[in-house]
Order: structure tokens, then sequence, then C-alpha cells
């Protein structure tokens, strides 16, 4: 990536605007993506510039690759610009750039370190190139093409609630809702409807409306990742089809947006769901990213401050009502939480619509003289000025110019142009629907002739051929002139001169005879020529002049020649299945055809493009290695649609990321990529690993696992009155002294030798005096480990108390909830214990296991339920207010859930072969290994012995003692990566199982 010179727009305006430009140095839009998705968003950088928010885009290469090191460039932006930032767009998916602490955005705006905003932030949440094009093509369809064929749903609105208590609603809801449907009545809303659980209202009346079209759903209620039934089946699927009518939604609740990279809500969905052609989802996004209890004054502060803002204030930016929605939240109740929480999928600086967009009548010269620098813009819609509209106008490397129609609806623009052409003239304002037109700078009083357009010709021997320069070619460049002037111009002559040293021009001179006033004259095919030095650097951009003369008048052009090679990115990966279970998605044990896309960012053309798949796990097995993508002209990109590399997964855990690497060469050029494949999607009836980090460690079966060995069965310890009672208050946690039987507890490597403990449905190895009642999704440094079984605000003074018991002969320790209340509502209670076992029946590893078990649930909504280390930096959430993690089954009555550092044998989407009961068999797994491989045969319980052999039949590893499990753990960290025979003798019998080891 080319470093970025400081205080010129080179990003954001390339082909707009050359690093010349006589524009205003910086940016008020800064849009930051990962580098390979920069041009994707260039459509968007371009409409802003255009209608007066002079946009910048600024790839990840360079702003950074943390939240910390974004910031900062923002900062220095904000502090060191002449221009300074007003918006930022994140076209990030949170796995490219996460949210600050994984939950806030407000992050990248705060300017001054006090946690409020002095920029708007919205993110575009895309995780490739296609979904970021869907996403740009929406924005731009909404703010620059409003629809004018069906202007009804402009004035359309529908609020949502959804209470869970019919006998004391909470005091927010209704009226927020309430609140918002005056303002869209008193704006003329010919539609403000309200949709209400308690009134029986459900999703498909909701579905119903957004396809009808409707500018803003609003929501008010229960809710964690999803809204709360009966709207928690209101999620992007085939039964949305608002196309072009895409709403702003607002989502006043607990989170339904998620800022950590693998993670969707509802927020994020609805913001991927569409396609360039159909455009639905919704345009933007506004809710929050985190939960709580009791709070809904505050979120109802900022619904308030937000719909204020935009009917009240006349405020017309998305971004800036969003601020002023926050600012509310902080003058209320000043509490950084609540303000940091709010996020927004969108554009910040959209136009938002509160009306049917209006026709303006924009009236302006349709030429200006280079002596007269004033271009007046007058703006009207109905017969009436219009005040407080934007008026931009721009042209090449010359003009950039705004100003704001006042109370007659003048703008006045200084457009002070140096050279003649065409600017475009943009304008836009609250509720208009834009107008774009053009105006052309002239020169008065004579012939005034200039440069209007080249071509590069660089043929073989001298050149490759792909009409560009590039270092060490000779190159013809025919060009055309034209006359700008009001009078002709006779007998017209050129001249290319160049002051760079790396390029030498060896045919300089041209004729072109007469020219009238607008006419333009041809140098010929073979035009001037000129040769660039091989030494000439990748990227430069060499300045030309060219003089065009007529008798004692001259007038000299510019002409800027970029030099360069190709350079190709990897944009984009997706695999299609051919051969399968026909769900859409690339299974294991299934065929597929794996497509990449390929982007020319350099600055010539890449000829016979090829590429060469290889992948570095025996699990994935590339049977067809070559593909060709022809040409790529620079700043094209292709795909590989029509000769896609083949692929053959292998028996492996659903969503294992199979690491591979893309070799792609042209005329000597070699480009390397490496990515990862993923190979399956994890489901309920999978298990939940730990992370962030890979390989997990942790992994948690619950009972419907049954495709796998580890999967637990539910088997209910009572303890009432069987146990020791802990008379524990309210928030309050003891320690217990494990017994010398139990060996300790190993957990996440760390031998413990107590355990702490608590009220709210936790434990924690080790001694510990936190008393955490305010639940958090795991992992989070609490500065303890954790082990919640169902940690919530609980009351064990209501209830059935807390009991533990220590159990030799079973090996365990239990500790019981028994039917302890929650502390809201005080009426509901839930019954659910622990199982720790001690060191004799540790996993493979040595690392203990335990077990959650639940008699019922009745009431776990804000619950969490996971695990954590030491560190508060690798853990799992299976639930945490109210929202499940995909491979997680509901928690109903009855449930278990083991956890274990023993890896899954295989998932069912593997297609997993059963031991046959009637023969001597083997099953290894997980294969191919690392580290520990488990072995599974039957008959179980026979007395059995193992070897292991290398290819040549040499014993390089066995059994140190008869085996007399039907399960056992073998080490494989002395072996060196490679194939392996494994062989299982018992009672002259034997079998055999292949196994490959990797490191």
């Amino acid at each position: 990536m080319k470093p970025l010179v400081p205080f010129l727009v080179t990003a954001a305006l390339a082909g707009l605007f050359p690093a010349r430009a006589q524009i205003p140095d910086g940016a008020r839009y800064v849009i930051i993506a990962p580098d390979s998705l920069a041009s994707a968003v260039q459509p968007l950088a371009d409409w802003k510039t255009r209608k007066g928010a002079l946009a910048r885009v600024v790839p990840l290469s360079i702003a950074g690759s943390t939240p910390e090191q974004v910031r900062s460039f923002i900062r220095n932006a904000w502090n060191t610009w002449p221009l300074r930032p007003d918006y930022l767009l994140l076209a990030c998916s949170p796995a490219q750039l996460p949210g600050y602490a994984y939950d806030d955005d407000s992050y990248y705006g705060d300017m001054t370190g006090d946690y409020r905003m002095e920029i708007a932030v919205g993110r575009l949440p895309a995780q490739n190139r296609r979904e970021l094009e869907m996403m740009v093509a929406r924005c731009l369809a909404y703010e620059r093409y409003p629809d004018s064929s069906d202007t009804a749903w402009y004035s359309k609105g529908t609020t949502v609630v959804s209470d869970d208590d019919s006998f004391f609603p909470d005091p927010y809801y209704l009226p927020d809702s309430r609140y918002a449907r005056q303002l869209w009545l008193d704006a003329g809303y010919t539609v403000a409807e309200s949709l209400y659980n308690l009134a029986g209202d459900s999703t498909d009346q909701l579905v119903a409306a957004l396809n009808d079209g409707r500018t803003f759903i609003t929501y008010r209620g229960v809710a964690g990742g999803f809204w709360w039934n009966p709207f928690n089946t209101f999620v992007p699927d085939y039964t949305w089809h608002n196309r072009g009518r895409t709403p702003i939604i607002i989502s006043a609740t607990c989170e339904t947006i998620t800022l950590r990279p693998g993670e969707d809500e509802l927020g994020n969905l609805c913001m991927r769901f569409g396609t360039e052609e159909s455009l639905g989802g919704a345009v933007a996004y506004f809710g929050t990213s985190q939960s709580g209890m009791s709070i809904s004054a505050p979120r109802s502060a900022c619904y308030r401050g937000f719909f204020s803002a935009l009917f009240v204030e006349s405020i017309s930016s998305l971004g800036q009502a969003t601020l002023r929605a926050r600012a509310r939240v902080d003058s209320l109740f000043h509490q950084h939480d609540r303000y940091v929480e709010w996020c927004l999928l969108g554009d910040p600086d959209m136009n938002v619509w509160t009306a049917a967009p209006r026709r303006i009548d924009v009236r302006h010269d349709t030429v200006v003289q280079l002596s007269e620098p004033e271009l007046v813009v007058t703006v009207a819609s109905g017969g009436r000025p219009v005040q407080g509209a934007v008026a931009c106008a721009w042209m090449d490397t010359s003009v950039y110019a705004l100003d704001t129609t006042d109370a007659s609806g003048l703008a006045t623009l200084n457009v002070d142009a140096t050279l003649t052409g065409t600017m475009q003239v943009t304008v836009t304002g609250r509720d208009l629907r834009p107008y774009e037109g053009f105006c052309r700078i002239a020169s008065a009083g004579g012939p005034f002739v200039t440069h209007l357009k080249h071509v590069i010709a660089d043929p073989p021997p001298s050149g490759n051929g792909d009409s560009c320069a590039a270092p060490g070619e000779t190159i013809a460049m025919p060009l055309w002139v034209t006359n700008r002037g009001d009078s002709a111009a006779a007998v017209v002559t050129a001249v290319l001169s160049a002051t760079d040293t790396l390029a030498a021009i060896t045919d300089s001179a041209r004729s072109f005879g007469d020219l009238a006033p607008g006419d333009s004259a041809y140098t010929g095919d073979d035009g001037f020529r000129l040769s660039i030095s091989g030494q000439c650097p990748e990227g430069r951009t060499i300045t030309l002049n060219l003089r065009c003369a007529s008798g004692a008048r001259v007038w000299d052009s510019h002409i800027y020649l970029p030099v360069g090679t190709p350079d190709i990115l990897l944009t984009d990966t997706s695999v299609v299945e051919d051969s399968g279970n026909g769900n859409g998605r690339f299974d294991p044990g299934e065929t597929a055809r794996f497509i990449v896309s390929l982007f020319n960012d350099g600055q010539g053309t890449a000829g016979h493009v090829r590429g060469i798949l290889r992948s570095y796990d025996p699990r994935l097995v590339v049977t067809d290695s070559l593909a060709g993508f022809g040409s790529i002209r620079k700043q094209a990109g292709v795909s590989n649609d029509s000769d896609g590399f083949e692929v053959r997964a292998g028996r492996m855990m659903p969503e294992t990321e199979i690491p591979c690497s893309l070799f792609v060469t042209s005329s000597g050029h070699v480009w390397s990529f490496g990515f990862g494949v993923i190979v399956g999607l994890m489901a309920v009836r999978d298990p939940i690993p730990d992370g962030p980090r890979i390989p997990p460690l942790y992994w948690g079966y619950d009972d419907v696992d049954t495709g796998y060995a580890e999967h637990p069965g539910f088997s209910w310890v009572e303890l009432r009155n069987a146990g020791t009672r802990l008379d524990l208050g309210d928030n309050q946690t003891v320690q217990l002294d494990l017994p010398p039987w139990f060996g300790g507890f190993r957990f996440y490597g760390e031998r413990y030798a107590q355990f702490s403990i608590n009220a709210n449905g936790w434990v924690a190895p080790g001694f510990t005096t936190y008393t955490g009642w305010n639940n958090r999704r795991l992992p989070y440094p609490l500065g303890t480990p954790l082990i919640a079984v169902n940690w919530d605000d609980l009351y064990p003074p209501m209830g059935g108390g807390i009991w533990y018991a220590f159990d030799s002969a079973a090996h365990r320790l239990t500790v019981e909830w028994d039917s302890v209340h929650y502390r809201s509502p005080s009426t509901r209670f839930d019954k659910f214990e622990v199982i720790l076992f001690d060191s004799t029946q540790a996993a493979a590893d040595g690392n203990d296991e335990f077990c959650y078990q639940y008699r019922y649930n009745h009431n776990m909504k804000h619950s969490t339920v996971g695990m954590q280390d030491s560190s508060g930096l690798v853990g799992m959430t299976l639930l945490c207010d109210s929202v499940y993690h995909r491979a997680v089954a509901y928690i109903a009555g009855n449930r278990a859930i083991l956890f274990t550092t023993d890896p899954p044998m295989v998932g069912l989407e593997e297609g997993r072969t059963t031991l046959d009961a009637d023969r001597f068999t083997l099953q290894a797994w997980p294969n191919p290994a690392r580290g520990l491989v488990r072995l599974r045969w039957n008959p179980g319980g026979e007395a059995a012995r193992l070897t292991v052999s290398d290819v040549a039949g040499r014993t390089v590893l066995q059994s140190s003692s008869i085996i007399r499990n039907s399960t056992f753990a073998l080490d494989l960290r002395s072996l060196s990566a490679g194939v392996y025979i494994l062989r299982l003798t018992a009672a002259g019998q034997s079998a055999t199982q292949k196994l490959v080891v990797q490191h």
C-alpha cells in the first residue's frame, strides 16, 4: 500500500481530484475501510464530496488495526487537519475492526477523552465486498436517488412495543411510542401505527408494514440480541420484500447490535440483508450493544431525543440526530454506559427523510467566465425560496466551492477557476430531492486552446500492450486539444515537455491547423512519443506540460501520467456447494467450487492471470487447484466463477477453519495470499468452543449433542436436606477448602485448592471476595475465573437455599441453588446446580470437568450461562440476556451441559460412522490430530494393547499398560508430523486405523 500524503485527499478523491488539486486540505467525512474493500465504498465517498461533505477513504493499513490505533488516527486528523472531520464511517465488520471493548463505537468519535462524541460515527458492518457494495448502493438509493414513483411510504411510520408484564407495564414503553407517533402526525404522516404484544399484534403485521414501506420502525420493550415475543421472529428472511423502501430502525432496548467478531444480532442482520438488485432490509439501525436492568428511563431519553432532533429541531443529518439523542441521555443521567452503549449502523451523514422529498427549482448560469469567479445559485420549491439548502460546485483539479442559501433562496459560490472546463453543481437539503447539474467555465475575448484527453499506446516490443505506462516502456500518446474560447484559433501548434528526469520526450511537436470555438483536433494515432526510465518507481505520477500556441497566444495544460505495474488484491472468497445435502453451504464430507475475487489496484494491466490454490490441512483436499482469470485492467476486478477451484472437505468439527494459500501469477509477477476456509456451520447439536483463541481448549457439550461421544446425560443430584446448606445473604460469597481426595481442581492449567460459591448463581475456582450480581457476557475481565451456572441478581433468603455436598465415592462436589428467587421479579425462581468432578475424572490433558444441570427454567431472561479463565480473556458464553449461542439448545427442564477439554470426536454434519457392535473395531478422533488423540473401540471393556507405527512399519509408540476401558487418550507430542498406523490387539483380535499427526 502506498503511503498517504498528509493533508491531501489522495484516497477518497482518486479520479475526482489529483493530488495537486486546489481543494481544501483534510476532509469533513472520513471513511475507514479494509484495504481490499476501499474501492467498494468509493461511490459513497464520491457522492458525499459532490454534495459538499468532502470525503476521504482511509485504508486500515494506514488508520491502524486496533481500536486504539484508529482513534489515534482520527484524533490526529481532528486536531491537525485544516478541514477537520465531522463524520466518521467505519466500513468494516467487527471481525475487521471491532468496537472498543467489543461493544463501543462511540469511542471512535470521542476526540477529547471525556467519552462524549465530537464526531458522528456510523458503521456499515459488511463482511465482504458484495455486502459492502449492496450497503453503499442502498445508501445512495435512499439519499441521492429517492423513489419518485412511490412517495407514500415517506409519510408512514410504525412503533412496536413488547411488555413482559401485563399487570405492571413499563412506564416508558407506550408513552415513548406515542411521543414519536404524535411528532409524525404533526409532520403530516398518513400512517402512524402502533403494534403492541398485549393487544395481540404479531410479527406478521410488522413484516406487512415493512413491505408496505416505512420511514421509521421503532421498538420499545424487552430484548436481548433480538426483540421479545411475539416479535422475536422479526428477522430478515424470504418474507421481507420491501425492496427500495428501506426504513431507519430505532431499537431502544437491550442489545440488538453486536460489535464482537463472529456474532450476529438483529441490527447486524437487518443491515446485511438484501442485494444490489433488491435493496431490502434497513438503510440504518440505531440501537444499543449492552444489556441491563431497570434502565428504561435513559433509553427513553435517547429515543425521544432522536425524534425531537429530527422533527422539532429540524436536524436533517442522521449522525447529528444521534449526537443530540446521546446528549439528552448525558444531560439527564450522566452515565458513561448509557451514553456509549448506543451504536449507529448506517451512513452518519445521511439526510433523513421526514416527509416525501420535494422537487426543487434550481437556477444558475450555464456558463461563467474565467474573469468572473462567482456562480449564483437560486433554489425554490413550489414557487417559494428555500433557505438552508447546500450548493456545491466542483471541477477537476481547480474548483471546490460551497455556500448555503439564505432566506431568499440565494447562494453565491466563489469558483475562482484558473482553467476552463465543466463544473458539476449539486444542491441538497432537508427533505429536498437532490439537484445535479453542470456549468461551463469559459474564456471570453478570444481563443483558449487546452488539452482535452489522451490515450496510451504501448504495443510490443517496446511495451506490454496494456494501455498503461510502465517502467522501461516507450509509449505513444495520441491526444486531442480543444478550443474553449469564443473565437477561432489559427494555425495551432503544440509542444509536449517533461520536467521529470525519469521521462524523456522523443517526439514532442504536433500541428493542428485552425480551430473554431468549441472544436477539437487530434494528433493522429502516432501522437507524441516518450520513454519511461526503467528506474521509475511503481506508483510515480509524471507531470507533462502541453504548450499550445496560436500566433502570439500561448496556453499551458498539465497532463498527469501515472506509471506502474499491476498490483493484485484478493477482495473476496466464497464457496459454492456443488454436491452435498443441498443446504447451500460447504459442510464436512462435501465437494464444492471455491470462487475468489481479485482486484487490480495498480497502474498497469495484469495479463494472463492464473491462480493456484493450496490447502495445508489434509482434511481439505484441493482436487482442482488451477484457475484462469484472463486479463485484469487497472482499477478493475474479476472472479473465477466460470473456472472455479474444486475442493473436498473431510471429517471435521463444523466451523473448522482450514488454512489455505492462493498464488496469483501474471507475466512474471507473483502475489500470494493466505486465508482460511471455514467448513460447516455450528448448530444446536454441536458443542461450543471457548475463545477467542484458536484452537479452543474447553468445549461445552449439552445433552442434545448426541452425535458426540462426550455429550452428557441428565442425572439430577438432589441436595435439599442431603447436603450442607449455606446461609448466604444477598450478593454474598463464601469459600470452601477442597478435601485432599479431590486432588485440587485444575482449570485452564491452574490447580486450585479452594472453591468460592456466590449467591448469584456462580462459583469460582480458588479464593475470591468478588460478589458481582450484574451479569456480563464472558469472557470479561472480572479479576477472577468464573463458572457461571445461572448468573443473575438472585436473592437466596427467598426459596430453598443454596446447598453443597462432597461425594468421594462419586468423585464430585455438587452445588445446588434450590428454587432461589430472583431479585426482579421476586415472585420467580429457578432450580439448578453445578457438579465439579475430582482429578480422577479429569479430561485427557489433566484439566478437570464440570457439568451444569437445570431442573427447570422459569425466568432465565437476563442470566449469563458460561465460564472463563482467570485472565478474563478466554471463555465462552452460552446464554446472556436471552441471546443463545447458536450451538446451545434452549435451557429447558432436565437440561445438562458438560464442560471438558476433551475435543469433539466428530459432528453430526460430518456423517459420523458408528462402531460395529459385532466386530472388533477401532476409531480415533480427531483425525488429523495435534497433541492428543482419543481412541474408542468395540467390544468395550476388553483388555487391549496399543502400538503406533510409522509408514515404514517401525514401532514408534506403544501403551505402557493394558487398556481396560472403551476410551483412551494418547499423547502424540513426541511424534513428528506425518502419517501413522494405530494397531489395537486384544484376545487374539486386532484392528488398525490410519492417523495423520500435525503440529
